[in-house]
């Protein structure tokens, strides 16, 4: 792996990192912050969410949902990370741990 493609794997890495402290912290604004413009949300048994605003409602909107019902945590386990010319991807299980 070359030192661009480690660089890419580790900014994807921190990224991930972030989101999972954020969710835990309940920082909707964090996770707001890192959404692209063309950020589009698929949650399952919802419409899809496309662009800043509306990922930005739906997801503060679903975050103080679950915080105000359950005590949460998140991790983030990456099962594989991909570097193809200017696109990356990192497909990610999620382990939660949900109690009333």
């Amino acid at each position: 792996m070359n030192d661009d493609v480690q660089k890419d794997v580790r900014a994807l890495e921190d990224i991930r990192e972030r989101l999972e402290a954020a969710e835990n912290a309940g920082n909707s604004d964090s996770i707001v912050d890192m959404m692209a413009e063309d950020v589009v949300l698929m949650v399952p048994d919802q419409p899809a969410q496309e662009g800043t605003i509306p990922c930005a409602s739906f997801g503060r909107e679903v975050l103080a949902a679950l915080l105000a019902q359950f005590d949460r945590r998140i991790r983030y386990m990456s099962a594989e990370v991909r570097v193809i010319g200017d696109a990356a991807f990192d497909t990610a299980a999620a382990h939660r741990l949900i109690t009333p």
